[in-house]
């Protein structure tokens, strides 16, 4: 039972789970439903007990805006990690969610160009590339330090290539961010989330 794996501390939280991916990753694996469902409501309202997290893969849409604003409303003790920083999502609308919600944070993987060159798209990094950090992101992230964290994301068979999704982390993300700021986005925000510090 969750509950019991939560009082025992064997999780702290639920994840990742897919609502919408219709338009990214591998093509066997793509779906979309309704993000604000029964299901995801269970596992929000057990996350909600326990001070819990949800991480979700979803695009940025005005129907997804609508019901993560109205799930995290619902349960302020919930975290909404958002998987990749919303595919598709730019920093106006995150900046949108995180000025309306506390309780909503992003993971920066499949946010550089190393993803994309994997799954052989031809699209920049959204965030990140060779020449650093974008301006629109780096002003999001240091006005919202708190709600950022790294992750890796090796997912479809790429393993191989972890040390490179994390070279490109520290060379053409983290150095561009305020001193004060890359800490907490390298690792003080995760050890918090994930309970592992003690904060």
């Amino acid at each position: 039972d969750a509950r019991d794996m939560f009082a025992q501390g064997m999780i702290k939280g639920f994840g990742e789970l897919h609502t919408n991916n219709e338009s990214s990753g591998p093509p066997a694996f793509r779906r979309k439903i309704k993000t604000d469902n029964p299901v995801i409501r269970k596992f929000y309202g057990i996350a909600n007990e326990f001070n819990g997290f949800i991480q979700l893969h979803t695009q940025h849409n005005e129907e997804f805006t609508e019901d993560i604003l109205r799930l995290s409303a619902d349960f302020p003790n919930t975290l909404t990690i958002l998987s990749h920083c919303l595919p598709l999502g730019q920093p106006d609308d995150l900046a949108n969610l995180f000025k309306q919600r506390k309780n909503i944070m992003c993971e920066l993987s499949a946010t550089g160009e190393l993803h994309n060159r994997l799954a052989r798209v031809n699209r920049p990094g959204r965030a990140y590339n060779a020449d650093g950090l974008r301006p629109k992101w780096k002003a999001l992230i240091e006005a919202f330090p708190d709600r950022f964290m790294l992750g890796s994301d090796t997912c479809c068979g790429w393993d191989a290539h972890y040390t490179e999704a994390i070279t490109e982390i520290r060379t053409n993300l983290l150095p561009y961010l305020r001193v004060d700021v890359i800490e907490r986005v390298a690792y003080q925000n995760a050890l918090r989330v994930f309970k592992l510090s003690g904060l």
